[in-house]
């Protein structure tokens, strides 16, 4: 990063003088932990975390849910999603989903997802 900023100030300043160029800086950051993913693209990147997952439901309201993505179906345009094993979807604190839990399955078309995002469990 350090020589590529050091490459782009010096074209800067080629270009624009060093005038102007000294008032430019440049910022990197990152995407940080709970990032928005870009849909589909993301999906399968990030396959084995849990998403906070917002869509809109069958009644037509906004909903949130904290699921693992398991895969989609490009020809219905639907994706398929499990309940993730995550604090804030147990009924008792101190255990794992209950067999009910695990098993449920969401299928949300893509027109309908919103945003997902990253989810941190602390």
């Amino acid at each position: 990063i350090e020589r590529f900023s050091r490459a782009l100030m010096q074209g800067l300043e080629a270009e624009l003088g060093t005038e102007v160029a000294d008032d430019i800086s440049l910022e990197v950051s990152s995407a940080g932990a709970e990032r928005t993913l870009i849909i589909p693209q993301d999906l399968d990147r990030f396959k084995d975390l849990p998403m906070r997952v917002e869509f809109t439901s069958t009644d037509g309201k906004a909903d949130t849910l904290i699921l693992k993505y398991v895969d989609r179906d490009e020809a219905e345009g639907v994706s398929h999603w499990e309940l993730a094993d995550v604090k804030a979807n147990r009924n008792v604190k101190g255990r794992s989903l209950s067999k009910k839990q695990r098993q449920q399955r969401y299928s949300i078309p893509a027109a309908d997802l919103q945003r997902v995002r990253i989810y941190v469990d602390f």
